[in-house]
């Protein structure tokens, strides 16, 4: 495995653990929180990352009919906050497996279908921490929205 796709997994891994550092201590009023109903809450925001996790895992090839809701349980998604932590942790860690297993010993130009396109599997770890990076902002923004007091940059970085 080459040290540049172990570093691209190492940012995608670094995304998901900030997710979890933006939602530790979330008080519970605060997972459903939504200050504009066209917003998601950090709960949906979180079960929508289950779906990407198992999506990519399955390697999409038509991202325009495919049932994502099918990817997640009524269960899951009507999962507390603690249970969906878990359910995260263990999809993130099936995303590496499946990565490090399918294109550890391959360049990273080498093809990678996702949610039906084609791109060389360096850019489509990249555009997963992207969308990683993406969500961790909703959520930064739903927690600072619903705790003014809270502190983000001590809640991240110290």
């Amino acid at each position: 495995m080459s040290s540049d796709f172990e570093m691209l997994l190492g940012q995608v891994r670094s995304q998901r653990e900030m997710l979890f550092k933006l939602v530790t201590g979330l008080k519970p009023d605060q997972w459903n929180f939504q200050p504009y109903s066209h917003l998601n809450s950090i709960h949906s925001t979180l079960v929508h990352l289950l779906i990407v996790d198992r999506a990519t895992v399955v390697k999409v090839e038509d991202g325009m009919s495919f049932d994502w809701d099918s990817m997640v349980t009524d269960q899951e998604r009507n999962a507390s906050p603690d249970e969906l932590i878990t359910l995260l942790k263990t999809s993130l860690s099936n995303v590496i497996q499946f990565l490090e297993t399918n294109f550890g010993s391959k360049t990273l130009d080498a093809p990678f279908l996702m949610f039906g396109s084609t791109k060389p599997v360096g850019a489509a770890i990249c555009s997963l921490s992207e969308e990683y990076a993406y969500h961790n902002g909703q959520v930064s923004y739903l927690r600072q929205a619903s705790d003014t007091d809270w502190d983000y940059y001590t809640a991240l970085y110290s």
